[in-house]
């Protein structure tokens, strides 16, 4: 969102935001039309009903939160869906009460207004899939859906420089380092990651895993009632990361990548493109992302422990598969937009 909003062609296209007030300290500089909604749900849905209805058949609503407006309007709507929410049963994911809830009413929200997207866009062909599926099920209309996966320019730039200088292999063979980069989110697997990991510990002393939560969650997440705090030598939290931080972990760190679903996996993109070792789960947004990786079952504690074990006896560069030619900058990002 800051790459598009910054982006010197924004002042052309976007003739008025609806930005969250917690991204106001970021944005109130922009010399945009703007307007923040609080946090409340009653502020979000005023002001979204309220400046949607005066949108005129020649603008195009870019809903960048996945959500779609209530009313079918004149102009061309384009929804942004970076979550699998959608598809699936949150039931499955043990969300905390609210965050399921919330994600219940998002998806009434979605499916109820469907009808009234002109376009759906995605970030990868496993989410495109999910949604043809339900869709199917439902026995909707089938909209126009696009894979446009977004990454930052210097995300881009920097992995080019980068990717060729891949580094030796028997680094990772001499400091087994697991390095987790995602917050506390239930989907993200932390519990049957840390007990694989406290049973690699008992075999390999020297194991470290690193991971990038809060205080607050990092504390939480290690009060859990499975862990034994004298088990659990060997984790460590190193908080929010800014990026170059993030691209050092993979240099010197095996990427391990337990989550149950994702809408696209950032992090595989970067490590795969520097060659960095992945141990992923088996599932198609990894597959579609990366090779040359260790798969295990995500809710098998015993398959992950052993793709451990694999990977720190032979380490192998993961190869990203990604075409890049296909990633959307912020610059390509509003041409797509536009044309």
């Amino acid at each position: 969102l800051n790459e598009i909003l910054n982006h010197n062609k924004a002042a052309k296209y976007f003739d008025k935001l609806i930005l969250d007030e917690r991204t106001r300290k970021r944005f109130h500089t922009l010399k945009l039309k703007k307007v923040f909604a609080k946090k409340k749900i009653f502020s979000r849905l005023f002001k979204f009903l309220f400046y949607t209805s005066f949108i005129n058949k020649n603008k195009i609503l870019f809903c960048f939160n996945g959500l779609p407006p209530f009313f079918n309007l004149k102009c061309k709507v384009v929804v942004y869906l970076q979550t699998f929410y959608f598809t699936e049963r949150p039931k499955s994911y043990s969300f905390p009460p609210f965050v399921s809830l919330r994600i219940f009413f998002e998806k009434i929200w979605f499916w109820f207004f469907y009808g009234n997207i002109d376009e759906i866009w995605v970030q990868t062909n496993h989410i495109k899939l999910k949604l043809l599926k339900v869709i199917k099920i439902k026995k909707l209309k089938t909209k126009k859906i696009k894979i446009v996966p977004f990454v930052s320019k210097k995300i881009i730039n920097n992995l080019k420089k980068k990717q060729n200088k891949k580094i030796g292999i028997e680094r990772y063979k001499k400091n087994f380092t697991l390095f987790y980069p995602s917050d506390l989110s239930a989907h993200k697997n932390h519990i049957n990651l840390i007990l694989a990991f406290i049973k690699l510990k008992s075999k390999v002393q020297s194991a470290r895993l690193y991971l990038t939560l809060t205080d607050k969650d990092f504390k939480k997440l290690l009060n859990n009632e499975k862990f034994v705090n004298s088990e659990l030598a060997g984790i460590i939290n190193l908080g929010n990361l800014d990026y170059i931080s993030v691209l050092k972990m993979y240099k010197k760190s095996i990427l391990i990548f337990p989550s149950f679903d994702e809408t696209f996996g950032l992090p595989l993109i970067e490590a795969s493109s520097l060659g960095t070792p992945i141990i992923a789960s088996n599932r198609s947004f990894v597959k579609e992302i990366c090779k040359n990786t260790y798969l295990f079952n995500p809710i098998s504690i015993n398959s992950i422990y052993s793709n451990m074990i694999k990977c720190f006896k032979n380490p192998l560069h993961s190869v990203c598969v990604f075409e890049k030619k296909n990633i959307f900058d912020g610059n390509s990002f509003i041409n797509h937009l536009v044309t």
